[in-house]
């Protein structure tokens, strides 16, 4: 199966793998595994079947409050399939995608919600199949008009046959704001960064976020303030695209005074709060630093930016925004069967590291509703990637089958995460940064589940390619004893980050783990020290 990325984020042209004989052919329209590891990463709720004369065009529709995925098969015949993105804050916002397809080279396109659809028949005859995300409901269509001058879509050259009701849509500058997620009020609320002050720039997910911003953004200044505990390493830091528009401090978060002097200092107009105490078992032997760091330090970073943004300089949220990293732990966990966290799950930490995260966002939703600080959070799934720490999950596991050593496990290995790669958390970050509504929060996750002996047995078959004089890898693995109020399951429902700002991840799981591992094969030789066995791992790494 072969996948080409369109222009529109999450629009995704499928082409699958045909079988082919003399008798005829056979292919898989849709598994969703494979797909899902392609970016096709929704459960579909309904398939439909519609068949179309030559020259009847249908759309551009789309649903209001249940926007709906679609993956689109020709089955008989040719259309012409458009998509137009109608994502509240995307920066593809108003543009749109087409493409024919037909019968007979069998490729798919893939519509993630929130986007407009439609499609004009140039065959005879054409039937079109389509799964969908959510069911159809006639009460909550809506559409834009087919002819919209503003899209100037490259239709057929021919007189389309219309419905009345698609000819009677209105063009997208005349939706109400209430219409489609109140898209033309998004895009008025963009944000463009200058100098940042970014918390923890030294650690896994702050280093990653460093290269991501000097390398693929026009950001002025990068001040990098990081205590430089254990967590951090000034190797993270080796590389950078444009050292020059970076500048490390080493300071705490909780000194008050060093924070609002690097904000009048540097002009700082953005904030990305990444430093916390991350370890879980860390958090229950000693407390006392996360309640210091993660919720003292919280409090001290949003009392100077009200202080130096608010009171002394005046700025509108056009001007200034904060922006807080947080973690899926906050919400609880779930169990087999329960659905995904969003946004509106309610807080139920079970650790007290989850709870001094917890306590951060209540206190940046604070400041946004007491003082009108324009803050926007995001809540991730485990993070994965180069530059991770060693204590970690997959870190542990690539460090000790290298080096002949126990992979220790919890409990029975059952314990289910989803998996993000970091680099896909940093482009969610920034586009959170820069399009996401003020007040708002956005869940950030891989969609990629795993039980962790799965995960360990994914990743022990992958190095027996990699490093074969040590295979089977999967004898190291070894079960150790479980962490107190071991959270079962994470799980993150993506739907608002994709539908508001058209994100979805670019790695699956397998090229992800790909790239950690020939970083880590590239950097870190491994030790038959006996003193380098591997401790109890944390596998829930969702902060930095």
């Amino acid at each position: 199966m072969n996948v080409v990325r369109t222009p529109l984020p999450g629009v995704l042209l499928i082409e699958p793998k045909v079988f082919g004989d003399d008798r005829g052919f056979f292919l898989e329209l849709y598994r969703q595994q494979r797909y899902g590891e392609a970016g096709v990463d929704l459960s579909f709720v309904q398939d439909n079947h519609s068949r179309s004369s030559r020259g009847v065009l249908r759309g551009l529709h789309y649903q209001i409050e249940h926007p709906q995925g679609k993956l689109v098969t020709v089955i008989t015949g040719e259309v012409y399939d458009v998509a137009v993105d109608i994502r509240r804050g995307s920066p593809t916002f108003g543009r749109w995608y087409g493409c024919v397809l037909n019968a007979a080279d069998h490729r798919q396109l893939f519509i993630p919600p929130g986007l407009a659809h439609g499609f004009c028949a140039m065959s005879e005859s054409a039937d079109v199949f389509y799964k969908c995300t959510d069911v159809y409901r006639p009460e909550d269509e809506a559409g834009v008009l087919w002819s919209d001058p503003d899209l100037a879509i490259d239709w057929p050259a021919m007189t389309p046959i219309l419905s009345a009701k698609d000819g009677e849509y209105p063009i997208l500058a005349k939706i109400s704001p209430g219409a489609a997620a109140g898209l033309r009020e998004g895009i008025m609320s963009t944000f463009s960064p200058r100098n940042v002050l970014l918390t923890g720039g030294a650690g896994f997910i702050g280093s990653n976020l460093v290269h991501h911003l000097l390398s693929a953004t026009d950001v002025a200044m990068i001040v990098d303030l990081d205590a430089l505990t254990y967590a951090a390493s000034l190797a993270n830091l080796e590389g950078l695209a444009a050292p020059e528009r970076h500048r490390l401090v080493h300071g705490d978060i909780c000194d008050a005074p060093l924070v609002e002097r690097l904000l009048r200092e540097h002009d700082i107009d953005t904030i990305v709060h990444l430093a916390a105490e991350s370890h879980v078992d860390r958090s229950i032997s000693g407390p006392a630093v996360f309640v210091s760091t993660n919720v003292v330090g919280t409090y001290t970073l949003l009392e100077a930016a009200r202080r130096v943004w608010l009171e002394e300089r005046k700025l509108d949220d056009a001007r200034c925004r904060f922006c807080h990293v947080s973690t899926d732990e906050v919400f609880g966990s779930l169990g087999a069967l329960d659905p995904a966290f969003t946004e509106t799950t309610p807080y139920d930490p079970r650790s007290p590291y989850s709870a001094t995260k917890a306590g951060s966002d209540h206190l940046v939703r604070a400041y946004c509703h007491t003082f009108g600080l324009p803050v926007v959070l995001t809540n991730c799934s485990n993070n994965y990637g180069p530059r991770q720490h060693a204590e970690k999950f997959i870190p542990t596991i690539i460090r000790s089958a290298l080096g002949g050593h126990a992979i220790p496990v919890y409990g029975n290995g059952g314990n289910v995460r989803d998996w993000l790669f970091v680099a896909d958390h940093c482009r969610a970050i920034d586009l959170v940064l820069r399009r996401g509504r003020p007040g708002e929060s956005y869940n950030i996750g891989g969609n990629t589940e795993l039980s962790n002996i799965d995960l360990a047995g994914r990743i022990c078959a992958m190095l027996d390619q990699a490093a074969p004089e040590g295979a089977p890898h999967t004898r190291l693995i070894q079960y150790v004893t479980d962490r107190p109020g071991h959270d079962w399951r994470y799980a993150m429902d993506t739907g608002k980050i994709n539908r508001e700002l058209g994100w979805s991840p670019s790695e699956s799981l397998d090229s992800g783990l790909a790239k950690t591992i020939a970083w880590y094969l590239g950097r870190h030789a491994p030790s038959k020290s006996p003193s380098s066995r591997a401790p109890a791992i944390d596998p829930d790494c969702a902060a930095p």
